[in-house]
């Protein structure tokens, strides 16, 4: 009995073991090269890319097509699988690769239209503006087409390879930011789930009106119409989308970063400010 035992305890010590090693393996292939010197095509000329103690690239090129090409290569190499996620998100397209579960969540951004925003917006580019974009996919590209059988983990688990990146596909993510930045149609989500629960009385109590005093920008005769009582499977979608792609919860507030004038050509500061 003892031997039986001892036995079964070396198998499941080995299997574990091997369980650890590929998995090792599968996970740390992906990690991007740091040092050294990578050969790639497409670039005119040296790109030297720098990353500091936090692991931020920073990127030296010639031309703005050799900067933008690999700001691209650089971004695939830290977070393809996260591009792909969000591309088919913003596409409707994870269900495609995730199941039912995320049915709800491609309905919904379907019926949002961000990729025919983002094929709209294509079509309307400068030209400055679609070289840098088509840069930026080349470079995208040049990683997935020299690292098939190398992407990382979450691709091997949904036996999926990356579609080749277009400038669409930048637009598309550029519109699901956008997305996420909106808050507004939350609060008139919440406030009619408020109005259900507690009639409209109460629910102005955490919402008060608009003062009659207050400038209008809609004329008075217009009247909204009453918010969909079937709209929950909407707020239940953006829900599990922000949950899902990893959006913390609403909060409010932007970024901004300054430079000394001690630091800039000018000798004047800058300040630099973004939503």
């Amino acid at each position: 009995m003892r031997k039986k035992i001892f036995g079964i305890g070396v198998t499941f010590i080995v299997v574990m073991m091997v369980l650890v090693v590929v998995g090792y393996f599968l996970v740390t292939r992906s990690f991007p090269k740091t040092s050294g010197t990578i050969n790639v095509s497409g670039l005119s000329e040296e790109v030297k890319v720098y990353r500091d103690e936090y692991g931020v690239p920073h990127i030296f090129a010639q031309s703005e097509y050799d900067a933008f090409y690999t700001v691209g290569y650089v971004h695939a190499q830290d977070r393809l699988w996260q591009m792909e996620l969000v591309r088919r998100a913003g596409q409707g397209r994870l269900s495609e690769v995730l199941g039912e579960p995320a049915l709800q969540i491609d309905k919904m951004f379907h019926t949002l239209g961000l990729r025919r925003n983002a094929q709209n917006l294509a079509r309307a580019l400068d030209d400055d503006t679609r070289r840098a974009l088509q840069a930026y996919a080349d470079g995208i590209n040049e990683y997935i087409r020299s690292h098939s059988g190398k992407y990382p983990v979450e691709f091997d688990m949904l036996n999926i390879e990356p579609d080749l990146w277009t400038i669409e596909h930048s637009l598309l993510v550029s519109r699901l930011m956008a997305w996420e930045l909106n808050y507004s149609r939350w609060v008139d989500l919440l406030l009619a789930e408020l109005v259900q629960r507690f009639g409209e009385e109460k629910a102005r109590e955490i919402y008060p009106n608009w003062p009659d005093h207050a400038p209008l920008i809609i004329p008075k005769e217009l009247k909204g119409k009453p918010i969909a009582g079937d709209l929950r499977p909407w707020f239940d979608a953006e829900g599990a989308c922000r949950a899902l792609l990893g959006i913390r919860a609403l909060e409010s507030g932007s970024n901004a970063w300054a430079i000394s004038g001690v630091k800039t050509a000018s000798g004047k500061p800058i300040l630099a400010n973004d939503p």
